[in-house]
């Protein structure tokens, strides 16, 4: 009887503590929206909320204050000055926050020791998503991405420790392309480019090190090539070619160290084989200009 007892009673441990493993909450770094007095399952607490409590004449914040979920209890109040400057009287709660304007949730965001830790989301007043960014210890760090009101992808990037670092791409409403720039370190790097709103391109840059370094060029929204710059160290460098939207050549110059030098020819858009003009300039000042009639025939000479 008495092994009977003993086996009946660890089955019924058994039992009791599967139940309760079972019933445990699992730990999830990840999170959706929540109400403001919501707790599901298997979520973070919600640890405070930022409500706003006063603004300026133009509607911008002048006040927030982080209180306790049910309202009961003020952690702190962040006071903006009318220059943006913050001031924090209390200390703000670690964990998850919802942040309010208007009884309306804006955001929501995760503070650890003071700083912005993890993944940071910004809302419309319809409740769809107007930001998704990562920060790491206060700073930005990791994808970030930026939504228009319809869902839309406005902006995508990725950031390290505040910096731009990788691919930077900006979107129409429609989702047509209308930037892609590399970064590293927070300098431009590669060749930058720029569309037009129907996809075509609109200008191919070269970057070292955040400054133009190498070739650039501009389309017309046909497709056709308008200009065509060299530059080193953010400054024009060497030939610069313009042309007409048919295609012909419309002008040729020379530059150095950012300033026209040399000869500058200029042609009709009818003739691109002779110019119309031969301007020589010194370092940026044009001293003489020379005209021509369409057979190639010197026609007068000015001297500045």
């Amino acid at each position: 009887m008495r092994t009977n007892f003993l086996f009946l009673f660890s089955f019924c441990l058994i039992f009791v503590l599967t139940s309760c493993v079972a019933k445990a909450p699992v730990k999830n770094n990840s999170f959706d929206i929540l109400g403001p007095n919501d707790q599901a399952a298997g979520q973070p607490i919600i640890t405070a909320k930022k409500i706003e409590t006063e603004k300026y004449p133009d509607g911008s914040p002048r006040e927030y204050k982080y209180i306790s979920p049910e309202g009961s209890f003020i952690y702190a109040v962040e006071s903006i000055n009318e220059k943006g400057g913050i001031r924090i009287e209390g200390k703000i709660p670690n964990g998850l926050i919802l942040q309010y304007a208007d009884s309306i949730l804006v955001a929501q965001f995760n503070y650890n020791a003071g700083r912005l830790e993890g993944v940071v989301k910004e809302y419309y007043p319809n409740g769809t998503a107007s930001s998704v960014r990562n920060y790491k210890a206060g700073h930005l760090y990791g994808p970030a991405k930026e939504y228009y009101p319809n869902g839309k992808i406005k902006e995508e990037a990725t950031y390290r420790d505040e910096l731009l670092f990788g691919a930077l791409r900006k979107y129409s409403e429609t989702g047509v392309i209308l930037t892609s720039y590399e970064y590293y370190d927070g300098k431009l790097c590669g060749i930058a480019k720029d569309f037009y709103s129907n996809g075509k391109i609109k200008t191919e840059t070269e970057y070292l090190n955040g400054k133009k370094e190498g070739r650039q060029r501009e389309y017309s929204s046909n497709g056709i090539l308008i200009t065509e710059n060299n530059y080193s160290a953010d400054k024009l460098e060497g030939q610069s070619r313009r042309f007409y939207e048919g295609g012909n050549i419309q002008s040729v110059m020379n530059y150095s160290n950012g300033n026209i030098d040399g000869e500058a020819k200029i042609y009709s858009e009818n003739n691109p084989k002779a110019p119309i003009y031969i301007d020589l300039y010194s370092n940026g000042r044009k001293t003489k200009r020379r005209a021509y009639d369409s057979e190639g025939t010197l026609i007068f000479t000015l001297n500045y």
